[in-house]
C-alpha cells in the first residue's frame, strides 16, 4: 500500500490499567472511548453530549469547574419536551425536574471523575459555532429550531485561542496533575463547502499550535493527519464518505495504542480481547459437551486475570448470557 507515515513524537507517559481517563469533544472521540471500553479500560466520555468546537467544550468544562447548579431559567419548551442550548439533545424530558436532577448529579460526577483523572483527551471537530441572535449565546445543540433564531459562522483564531486556554485553564484548576492530550477530528464537515472545512480545521490547528507553545505539559496527537496523509483514501470512509470507516478508526487506534500504552497494557489488552472474542461466540449447540468444556476454559481464563485486573470480572455475566 502506497502511504507518507506520519511522525508521532514519542510520549514518555503511558495509560495503564489504573488509570481514569476523560474524553470530550466531537464524535471521533466517541470511536476512542469505544475502544477503550472494549479493552476494558476505566473511561468517561461526553457525558454532556457530542461537542464540536471549542467554545461550547469550554462552557461545558466551566458548569463542570464551578459546579453551576442548572436551574429551571437554562430550560425551554417545545410542545411537552424541556430542552437546553447548553446540552445534546439527548438531555431532553418531558419532566422538568427530572431533567434538572439529572443534569446537576452527572455535572458533580464529571467533577468529581476529571479530579481524579489521570488522562484528559479534547477532539475538536469544528471551529464553526451557532449563537442565538437574541442574546449571542453560543449553543451546544440548535435542537432543530428555525435557522432564523441562530447566527451561523467561524470562531475567529484569537477566539479560539482564547477557549483553548480557558479550556486548560478549567482542567487544571481541577486536576492540575491531569494529562492533557489535545486532537482533532479527521471528520471532514462540508456542509458548509470543502474550502470552508478547510479553513475550519486550519484555524483549530493554529490556535492549537499556538496554546502548545505555551503549555509544554500538554500534547497533540495527530489523528486528523494520520487519516489525511497516511490514510489518504475513500477505502477508509464510510458510506457518507465523511466519518471514518471502522477499517480506518481500527488503523489509528493502532497508532493511538503504539503511542500511548506501554508493552504490559498490550499484554493484557490481548487477554482482554481474547476473551471478549471468545463471549462473541455463538455455538451451534450450547449444550454440548464440547461447548460446556469451552465455556469452563473461558470461565478459567477470566479467574486467572482476574487477579491482576479486577474489572474483567465484568464479563463473567456473559458467559451464560
Amino acid at each position: 500500500m502506497y502511504t507518507t507515515p506520519v511522525h508521532i513524537e514519542p510520549f514518555p507517559k503511558k495509560i495503564n490499567y489504573t488509570d481514569k481517563i476523560f474524553l470530550l469533544g466531537s464524535c471521533f472521540s466517541n470511536h476512542l472511548t469505544e475502544k477503550l471500553k472494549y479493552y476494558l479500560f476505566d473511561a468517561l466520555n461526553n457525558p454532556f453530549g457530542v461537542l464540536y468546537n471549542p467554545a461550547s467544550i469550554e462552557l461545558a468544562l466551566n458548569l463542570t469547574a464551578n459546579k453551576r447548579k442548572i436551574t429551571s431559567s437554562d430550560f425551554f419548551q417545545e410542545q411537552d419536551i424541556y430542552k437546553s442550548f447548553y446540552f445534546h439533545s439527548q438531555w431532553a424530558d418531558t419532566n422538568l425536574t427530572r431533567l434538572i436532577e439529572a443534569i446537576n448529579k452527572t455535572i458533580e460526577h464529571v467533577h468529581d471523575y476529571i479530579r481524579h483523572s489521570q488522562w484528559v483527551f479534547i477532539t475538536f471537530g469544528t471551529a464553526y459555532i451557532y449563537e442565538l441572535k437574541a442574546n449571542k449565546q453560543i449553543v451546544a445543540n440548535c435542537h432543530k429550531q428555525h435557522p432564523k433564531n441562530f447566527n451561523h459562522r467561524m470562531l475567529s483564531l484569537l477566539e479560539t485561542c482564547a477557549y483553548i486556554e480557558k479550556i486548560a485553564s478549567h482542567l487544571y484548576r481541577l486536576n492540575p496533575h491531569a494529562q492533557l492530550v489535545f486532537t482533532i477530528s479527521p471528520v471532514r464537515y462540508l456542509k458548509d463547502g470543502a474550502h470552508q472545512n478547510q479553513l475550519s480545521k486550519s484555524t483549530l490547528h493554529l490556535a492549537l499550535n499556538e496554546y502548545l507553545h505555551q503549555d509544554n505539559r500538554a500534547y497533540y496527537f495527530p489523528s486528523y493527519e494520520i487519516f489525511i496523509d497516511e490514510l489518504r483514501d475513500y477505502r477508509y470512509y464510510a458510506a457518507d464518505m465523511i466519518h471514518p470507516s471502522d477499517v480506518g478508526i481500527e488503523h489509528v487506534w493502532k497508532r493511538f495504542s503504539e503511542t500511548f500504552f506501554d508493552t504490559a497494557s498490550s499484554q493484557l489488552m490481548n487477554q482482554v480481547a481474547d476473551i471478549q472474542t471468545a463471549l462473541n461466540h455463538r455455538p451451534q449447540f450450547p449444550e454440548s459437551k464440547q461447548y460446556q468444556l469451552f465455556k469452563q476454559r473461558l470461565e478459567q481464563k477470566i479467574a486467572t486475570l482476574k487477579k491482576i485486573l479486577p474489572q474483567i470480572a465484568s464479563l463473567e455475566a456473559y458467559i451464560n448470557s
